[in-house]
Order: C-alpha cells, then sequence, then structure tokens
C-alpha cells in the first residue's frame, strides 16, 4: 500500500519538476540602451519611426505592445497596439514605425511604450518599459 501511495505521489509530482527544470526563464531583454525617433519631425497621421537599441538574448517570445503619445499639454493619445513574434536576439537595433491619428495637433510629444514577452513555458510575461522617445508633429 505504501508502494502505491509513493508510486502515485511520484506521478503527480515529478512531471512538473522536469518541466520546471527544463523550461528556459531567462527574460528576453537583458536591458534597453536607447529609443530614438529617425524620423520627427512628422505630419500627424504618419507612422513615426523609432530605432530601439537593446541587449536581447531570446528571441523565441512574441511581444504585445500598448502604446501612448502624450502632448506636451498632457493630452493622451491611445495608439493601436500591436503584436509581433519580436525581432532577433542577435540584432541590437531594431526599427518599428508607431502609427499616429491625423487627428492630433501639433506640437511635442512623447512616446510611451509598454511591452510584455511571454516566453513557451512560462505563463507570466516578462513587462519592460521601452525608454520614451520626443517626437514632434508639424504644421501642414
Amino acid at each position: 500500500m505504501l508502494l502505491i501511495g509513493l508510486t502515485v505521489l511520484t506521478s503527480l509530482f515529478i512531471p512538473p519538476l522536469v518541466h520546471n527544470a527544463l523550461t528556459d526563464k531567462t527574460p528576453p531583454i537583458v536591458s534597453f540602451i536607447r529609443a530614438e525617433a529617425i524620423n520627427s519631425p512628422i505630419y500627424a497621421g504618419e507612422s513615426l519611426i523609432v530605432r530601439i537599441t537593446r541587449k536581447k538574448v531570446r528571441d523565441d517570445c512574441p511581444v504585445v505592445s500598448d502604446r501612448q503619445a502624450i502632448s506636451e499639454d498632457g493630452v493622451i493619445f491611445s495608439l493601436p497596439p500591436a503584436s509581433h513574434r519580436g525581432g532577433p536576439a542577435d540584432q541590437s537595433t531594431v526599427d518599428f514605425a508607431y502609427p499616429t491619428f491625423s487627428s492630433m495637433p501639433p506640437g511635442r510629444y512623447v512616446l510611451r511604450v509598454h511591452l510584455e514577452y511571454t516566453c513557451p513555458g512560462i505563463d507570466t510575461p516578462f513587462p519592460y518599459e521601452q525608454p520614451i522617445v520626443p517626437f514632434r508633429i508639424k504644421e501642414e
């Protein structure tokens, strides 16, 4: 009876322990070095191109981004979120296009981007705040 009980307990606890031990728990991003607008100023409705420099060690984690453009007056424009398979780990810089709205008035803004990487075998995403990017929307 004791042997059956031990067998049942072993079959319940060993597989999760093995899975946990074999799962890569390394965060995908080690650090962000900088993020900069490479085409500012832009017209409202154009995409802002941002060059992101980071140290990345994994490329198997898809990412979801929530983006906001905040005007110098404090008005928050929630830009469309996006999903991406993530950039290559061996590439230190990547360029991304962030859409803006044609309704955004001319002026100075900052782009804030919250990222969440979801890696295989890990239930909790890795959250990051991308460095804030100042940019400008110019008059038509």
